[in-house]
């Protein structure tokens, strides 16, 4: 698994510089990596009914490979059309808020749907219906999708490399060192929630309603910071979003065990600041490249690398801090301070600093015309 999504990681950023420097070819090669992920994923759910133990893991590396970069190819084209939508200032931020809300809703969906299913029809025989509802899901979607010819067919012939493209352009660069540094506060929380959830609030039963209100509330959130951004600008909406996430991140710290009631607010107000990244961090990176509506899929490959790599890297950060300060999971007599603030004062430290960036950096110090 680590092995695939390296490979993952480090290909987004190929598969969007293929997709701006073949342009013409979007169509055909959603249509292919849209079979591909379908059969990743039907082999998946299918892979204990055909795989012997010798072969199995071999088969599972295999699909998981094909079902990570199919999915990769999908989502850089999807947010590479988006800029097809809207150029303009409040327009970047309508397509980016409805798009992330639509993904959120997604992993819901995707949550829910098997545990729905397993009440009717058993455990293992829902994962396998599942599959079968997300290629019919996934096959009406691209197929009503690209019936609308969302892309934008003008090639570029003179590409440059993915790191190049980095350091000739100081505005991408500065909203990318924004991206990176703001995504690893949420990386380390949701690599740590669990353990929070568990030996700090001795609340492991309600950990999905937590997440249900924590994503709830991102979608719910993504229109008031879309009229905000509209009303005081993108960066000051974005600082906005910062301190609600800091200051929720800084209450966590104080809980302790039984303040259930408490928690669901800080989920409540920590996904609120959850919607104004997602709403307003791509908007801006559409902002940077709507001089050029052609292109996309190369920055969009680097924003999707940075995405995967965050995560990783979070859990890196966290759980050797946690260990250096001497917690171990579910034992009472472990560290629950450090847990505490590995989960929250550590997000807050990295989210200040994302805060700094924005505020020294030139991101949307001023409002394009419409």
């Amino acid at each position: 698994m680590f092995i695939a999504r390296l490979a993952d990681c480090f290909a987004d950023p190929w598969i969007g510089y293929c997709s701006d420097r073949f342009a013409s070819k979007r169509k055909q090669w959603m249509i292919v990596a849209s079979v591909l992920m379908a059969a990743g994923v039907i082999g998946l759910f299918a892979l204990p009914q055909f795989a012997s133990e010798t072969n199995a893991v071999w088969l599972l590396g295999i699909l998981l490979v094909i079902t990570y970069l199919s999915y990769s190819v999908l989502s850089i084209y999807f947010y590479t059309a988006g800029l097809a939508l809207s150029t303009d200032y409040e327009g970047t931020t309508r397509v980016s808020a409805w798009r992330e809300s639509a993904i959120i809703l997604g992993v819901l969906l995707a949550s829910a749907l098997p545990q729905i299913l397993a009440v009717h029809v058993g455990e293992k025989s829902a994962y396998h219906l599942f599959s079968y509802c997300f290629v019919a899901i996934l096959v009406l979607c691209v197929w009503s999708w690209l019936s609308r010819n969302p892309f934008n067919k003008k090639s570029n012939s003179e590409q440059l490399s993915p790191w190049q493209e980095l350091k000739e352009n100081p505005s991408l660069r500065w909203i990318f060192i924004l991206f990176f540094v703001n995504a690893i506060p949420p990386s380390i929380t949701a690599t740590l929630f669990l353990f929070f959830v568990t030996d700090i609030l001795h609340a492991s039963e309600q950990g999905g309603a937590f997440l249900g209100v924590y994503f709830l509330c991102a979608v719910l959130s993504m229109p008031c910071w879309s009229w905000l951004s509209t009303r005081i600008g993108k960066r000051r909406a974005l600082v906005a979003a910062m301190f609600l996430a800091v200051a929720s991140f800084v209450w966590a710290y104080a809980l302790s065990e039984g303040q259930v009631g408490a928690f669901y607010v800080i989920c409540f107000l920590s996904g609120a600041a959850l919607g104004g990244d997602l709403t307003i961090l791509p908007s801006l990176l559409a902002d940077a490249l709507s001089h050029k509506p052609h292109r996309g899929g190369l920055e969009f490959g680097i924003w999707n690398f940075i995405s995967k790599f965050t995560l990783a890297l979070a859990a890196g950060i966290a759980l050797p801090v946690l260990s250096y300060m001497g917690y171990v999971p579910n034992q009472p007599l472990s560290s629950v301070y450090a847990l505490s603030f590995s989960y929250a004062l550590l997000p807050s430290i990295f989210k200040l600093l994302a805060l700094s960036i924005l505020l020294i950096s030139p991101i949307d110090t001023q409002r394009r015309s419409k």
